[in-house]
């Protein structure tokens, strides 16, 4: 059973601490894109399955977000999960001790190898790739520079702790299957700026379309990525 606790309990996991300097961006991201649709949610939590039990076991989620959720099923060769997408429309103003992994792991997700180091980081919401692309200064003040080394710092952290026990290594599975999703929507995203010159729509409505439609879900090399990372876990478990 996956150690909830050893991320919840980790000091990445505290609260922001500047979220009055950035107007609580990362709790009410979603407004970047209510011009194109008014009915959109601040944000959307994706939510795997056991930690959504984890949750009800030290709280109330239902009563923190009575938004209904969409869940939907991930299903790859050796591994299924059903992935809840829960919407919260509190714009921080939420219980932190109910916060899910994705607001624990902000503003970054990472990816690790095959000896469990980590190779990589992506903005931990799709959203927060407008930034790379050029659309503005992006407002997290946790993404500065000189935040950086403290956030990589205390992910290399957690990743030790919870590589200990071989039950963990699921929730380290789920931060690969993100990171490749993230990966998958900015080069969707990147794809449709042509020739990477800013397009006539404003950046913030390329990204709303892309958010909409993700045809990349679709396509065989992004199913064959997950599949990978599978793989990768599995060998984990060998080691």
């Amino acid at each position: 059973m996956i150690d909830f606790a050893a991320l919840y309990d980790h000091p990445l996991s505290r609260p922001c601490i500047l979220w009055e300097k950035c107007d609580s961006h990362c709790c009410t991201m979603g407004r970047l894109l209510k011009p194109f649709d008014e009915g959109l949610d601040l944000v959307v939590l994706p939510i795997p399955e056991p930690e959504y039990a984890y949750l009800r076991s030290i709280g109330a989620p239902e009563e923190q977000w009575p938004e209904p959720v969409r869940s939907f099923a991930l299903d790859l060769p050796g591994y299924n999960l059903t992935v809840h997408m829960q919407p919260c429309n509190l714009g921080g103003a939420c219980d932190a001790s109910l916060r899910p992994t994705i607001c624990r792991l902000y503003p970054y997700v990472p990816h690790l190898d095959d000896t469990l180091a980590i190779d990589g980081l992506m903005n931990a919401s799709a959203l927060d790739l407008l930034w790379d692309a050029g659309g503005g200064e992006d407002p997290c003040l946790l993404r500065l520079p000189e935040e950086r080394p403290a956030a990589l710092a205390g992910l290399n952290d957690l990743v030790a702790r919870l590589a200990r026990d071989e039950a963990n290594l699921e929730l380290l599975l789920w931060f690969n299957l993100t990171f490749r999703y993230l990966e998958a929507f900015k080069a969707y995203f990147d794809e449709n700026l042509p020739g990477g010159a800013a397009p006539e729509l404003p950046l913030a409505e390329v990204l709303h379309l892309c958010n909409k439609t993700q045809l990349f879900l679709a396509e065989p090399g992004f199913h064959q990525k997950l599949v990978a990372e599978v793989e990768r876990f599995q060998g984990w478990k060998r080691r």
